[in-house]
C-alpha cells in the first residue's frame, strides 16, 4: 500500500537513479554490448512499477510521467551531466597545471 499511495515518487526516484547506474556500468564495464543487457534489465524494473498501479489512471498517469522522464532524461539531464563531468575535468587538469602558483 506505501508504495500504491507514493508511485510517482518511486518512479521519478527511479528514474533520475538510472542515470547513475548508467554511468557506474559504462565506467565499469566499458563495453557497450554488455551493458545493454544490465541498462534493460534495470529498465524492466522500472515499468514493472508502472505495470503495478491499482487501476488505469494511476498507469497512465505513471506511464506518461516515465515518458516525459525519460524524454527530459536523454535530452536534459544527460548533456548536464556530460558537461559537468568535462568541466570538472578541465579545472582539474588546469589546477594541476598550474601547481608551481599554489607552490609559492
Amino acid at each position: 500500500d506505501f508504495f500504491a499511495k507514493n508511485a510517482v515518487l518511486f518512479i521519478v526516484g527511479f528514474s533520475f537513479s538510472m542515470i547513475t547506474v548508467e554511468k557506474a556500468l559504462a565506467k565499469a564495464v566499458r563495453e557497450e554490448l554488455l551493458i545493454v543487457p544490465l541498462v534493460t534489465a534495470c529498465s524492466v524494473v522500472l515499468f514493472v512499477g508502472t505495470l503495478g498501479a491499482t487501476d488505469f489512471t494511476d498507469f497512465c498517469e505513471g506511464f506518461f510521467i516515465e515518458l516525459l522522464i525519460g524524454i527530459a532524461e536523454r535530452l536534459v539531464v544527460q548533456s548536464l551531466v556530460e558537461w559537468t563531468r568535462k568541466g570538472v575535468k578541465t579545472a582539474t587538469s588546469w589546477v594541476r597545471t598550474r601547481s608551481w602558483f599554489w607552490r609559492g
